[in-house]
């Protein structure tokens, strides 16, 4: 990577404070670092990345009139759990990424693609920018579809170009696991997942734990809960349809375990989420 020499760099985006918005950074002109999970990477002409809500980042960009090089947008977590993520499930370049920002305790890899000389992604985009400038009462709801027909774009043009960042085999093999799990998370138990990736039911344990560092039952439960903010904060589905749609037979045992991990209650969970 080449670096930008810290004298020539200008701050030009902070992460964000709260960990609710899913962010889309494109680089229109020049060359960024963003800086994420502690690592720098560069971003160069014709990059676009998705940064997950809960990553804390900072992008830098070379001094001297580059301000309009990148433009950004941000949508909040709930676009990803009910807009996103059901869309794009059957594609695992994106399906995995969204399961690991829904599902996944501190998930901050970004993921980025490279859209090269792609004229119709660039006014797309273009579209994208002029519409959050309009914000006018369609303006969210057309960036939301604007938005799918981005991604639905990316995957039929440069799939390929898809690299995390950071990336590693782990974090890939993690993200996959966390996607299958949270597919099925009502349902799914280890012997069933066992079978749907073909291994045995002790392989399959020692993998999730090599993989994640956690087991099984941890992370269906860390998925559930997941499951059970968005559907208290962002719905009007009452408590016993949530607990039966998160997998559990007895509300009583849904409401026990959620009290012992926030310390609340599922309907003081609502109550606080709606007011603040």
């Amino acid at each position: 990577m080449n670096q930008i020499d810290e004298a020539h760099k200008k701050e030009v985006h902070y992460g964000k404070i709260e960990d609710r918005f899913l962010e889309i950074l494109f680089l229109k002109k020049g060359i960024y670092e963003i800086e994420v999970a502690d690592q720098v990477f560069e971003l160069c002409e014709n990059d676009l990345c998705l940064v997950p809500p809960a990553a804390c980042f900072s992008v830098f960009g070379l001094a001297g009139g580059v301000d309009h090089g990148m433009i950004g947008f941000s949508f909040p977590r709930q676009v990803i759990a009910e807009r996103l993520y059901p869309l794009f499930q059957g594609n695992r370049v994106v399906a995995d990424f969204f399961a690991a920002c829904l599902y996944e305790e501190g998930f901050s890899s970004c993921l980025r693609f490279t859209i090269g000389t792609n004229e119709k992604m660039r006014e797309l985009l273009e579209i994208m920018g002029r519409e959050q400038v309009s914000q006018d009462r369609y303006s969210g709801e057309i960036l939301i579809d604007l938005l799918q027909i981005l991604l639905h774009m990316l995957l039929r043009v440069c799939p390929d170009t898809a690299v995390y960042l950071p990336d590693s085999p782990i974090q890939k093999e993690s993200a996959e696991i966390i996607r299958r799990i949270s597919a099925d998370y009502a349902n799914i138990t280890l012997k069933s997942l066992a079978a749907e990736m073909g291994y045995s039911v002790g392989y399959c344990s020692r993998y999730i734990k090599q993989v994640t560092g956690r087991n099984f039952a941890d992370i269906l439960a860390n998925i559930r809960f997941k499951a059970a903010e968005h559907l208290l904060a962002d719905t009007d589905t009452c408590l016993c349809d949530i607990s039966c749609s998160l997998g559990y037979k007895n509300p009583e045992n849904f409401f026990r375990s959620f009290k012992k991990k926030y310390g609340i209650t599922p309907g003081q969970y609502r109550e606080r989420e709606r007011t603040a």
